[in-house]
């Protein structure tokens, strides 16, 4: 097999166009595929959970239809441990390695995204023999693709503690919000997870309690290192498929996955929980007030936000170091107050 400067070239002229994630994982796809031109391409996450990888599908590539997950919908149900695949995928997502596997008639080639180590798996189905005298120029191509996605984190996450960043979170509120609504039966099936009676997507916004009096105190040093483990602290305990971002300061905003009510409210306190019990160098106890609301179908990013904000004022003006739903104020006709005095008191 043969590929020419030119289809190579075509390729990444396309990809390094490309500021969205999902797009350029769609746009090397097509490429592969148009490329090698296998039976089918495939295309697997590969995601660590407690020290131990798992493989998710994200696309399925063939004559009749283009399939894709983005990685904002990661399925935990649909997530496969790495140590039930056959030896030679586990060897491709150790070493970082392409591997041919078939008998020199219908192969099937598993090409890994390395950064550096495998993130995604590409695996074409039905390729020719001579496909693998290609494999050089298609694992530079495979680099080209990793070296862009550096790129793009850099630009999505917080430089301080690696979350993701305000703008990250607008491009992904807008994309869930759109994925809710995918009307098309054969997408429904392969995109959405599996739900629970009831369940729905959250947004919660966290805020350090007293957080300038943590600076003021100790110096923004020690103030970097409570955000830093504060990050961590919150990452632990949420699960894969949720997202969590840095919005600036001490402002931290979470995105539930789809989740009943009940589980909602048992997320945000158990986050609230493992912040008052961490003792952080120096600083000693930190605490965290949460406003979090249900995410409306329709809804735009700046209604969710207020809400949730509303629901986080009232908890520090109450008190500080809970958890308020915003729909249960309204219930309660605890609506929070307006903005208003000085805020400095209060965050």
């Amino acid at each position: 097999m043969r590929i020419t400067a030119k289809a190579m070239l075509d390729i990444v002229l396309n990809l390094t166009r490309l500021r969205d994630r999902d797009a350029l994982e769609l746009g090397l796809a097509a490429g592969l595929y148009g490329l090698v031109r296998p039976q089918r391409l495939s295309g697997w996450r590969v995601v660590e959970q407690q020290g131990e990888k798992h493989l998710a599908q994200c696309l399925q590539f063939d004559e009749e239809s283009q399939l894709h997950v983005p990685e904002i919908q990661l399925d935990m149900d649909q997530m496969q441990p790495l140590q039930h695949w056959p030896a030679a995928w586990r060897e491709v997502c150790e070493s970082g390695l392409p591997q041919c596997i078939g008998d020199g008639q219908d192969d099937t080639l598993l090409l890994p995204v390395c950064l550096p180590q495998p993130i995604l798996l590409i695996q074409l189905h039905g390729v020719a023999a001579a496909t693998q005298q290609a494999i050089p120029e298609l694992q530079g191509l495979l680099q080209v693709y990793a070296n862009h996605l550096r790129m793009l984190d850099y630009a999505e996450k917080d430089t301080l503690t690696g979350l993701l960043n305000r703008k990250t979170f607008e491009t992904h509120f807008n994309k869930l919000l759109a994925l809710e609504s995918i009307s098309d039966e054969k997408n429904q099936r392969f995109h959405q997870r599996k739900r629970h009676d009831g369940a729905a997507l959250w947004l919660a916004e966290i805020d350090i309690d007293f957080f300038k009096s943590i600076n003021d105190r100790f110096g923004h040093l020690y103030g970097d290192e409570v955000l830093l483990l504060l990050s961590g602290i919150l990452k632990r305990q949420l699960r894969l498929q949720d997202n969590l971002y840095r919005f600036g300061g001490e402002e931290f905003v979470v995105v539930l996955s789809p989740t009943p009510d009940d589980d909602a409210q048992r997320v945000f306190e158990r986050l609230r929980q493992a912040v008052q019990e961490h003792v952080f160098p120096q600083v000693g106890k930190v605490t965290v007030s949460i406003g979090y609301t249900r995410i409306q179908a329709g809804a735009d990013a700046s209604t969710v936000l207020g809400a949730a904000d509303g629901a986080l004022y009232y908890a520090k003006q109450h008190g500080r170091n809970q958890c308020c739903n915003y729909a249960t104020l309204l219930q309660q006709h605890l609506t929070p107050e307006k903005h208003q005095g000085n805020d400095a008191e209060l965050f």
